[in-house]
């Protein structure tokens, strides 16, 4: 049984008097048991960098490899750097 207090989106609370089993809180929340554990068990949410902040990563990617780089091999940069891109905010930007 997992004992959980947390706000979920739109004012949603699970009350942390009452014991719910995981499989229970997943089937109500329509998601996994492996990812609800990980959600659980990790250390929050990857911050999101600012488009401006963003662009300068890219900018400074495109320089290192001599303007070589395009978008889907600068996503594959920065997703090995670790850092939270989607491929369409990518090519947005450049």
């Amino acid at each position: 049984m997992t004992s959980l207090v947390c706000e979920l989106g739109r004012g949603f609370r699970i009350p942390s008097v009452v014991r719910y089993s995981q499989q229970s809180l997943c089937c109500v929340l329509s998601v996994s048991t492996s990812g609800f554990a990980d959600w659980k068990a990790g250390g929050g949410t990857a911050q999101w960098l600012s488009d401006a902040q963003l662009l300068g990563l890219i900018r400074s990617v495109h320089a290192e490899f001599n303007g070589a780089y395009v978008s889907p091999r600068i996503y594959q940069e920065l997703k090995f750097r670790g850092l939270p891109v989607s491929k369409a905010r990518i090519r947005r930007l450049m």
